[in-house]
């Protein structure tokens, strides 16, 4: 009917974003090595800042450096995708 919303609407802007989320993440992972494996350990994974920087021999404070500056970039990358 016109004007009614469509009932998948909902599920395909989830999936588009789920999408988009997972291509702007390989593209991180490909441009930024480091910080798309401290974000998958810290984010992904759901571990510790230490335990993430005993698993990259990295040192917290550059770990958490890394964490910014990824989320920052993923940010970024998903704000002109995902226009309010």
């Amino acid at each position: 009917m016109p004007g009614e919303i469509c009932p998948y609407r909902e599920f395909m802007q989830d999936n588009i974003k789920k999408a988009s989320l997972d291509a702007a993440l390989l593209e991180l992972k490909s441009k930024a090595p480091r910080r798309y494996e401290a974000i998958a350990l810290i984010y992904l994974q759901d571990k510790s800042c230490d335990d993430a920087s005993q698993a990259t021999g990295v040192n917290k404070g550059a770990l958490r450096v890394a964490v910014h500056h990824g989320l920052k970039r993923l940010r970024a990358k998903l704000q002109t995708i995902w226009k309010p």
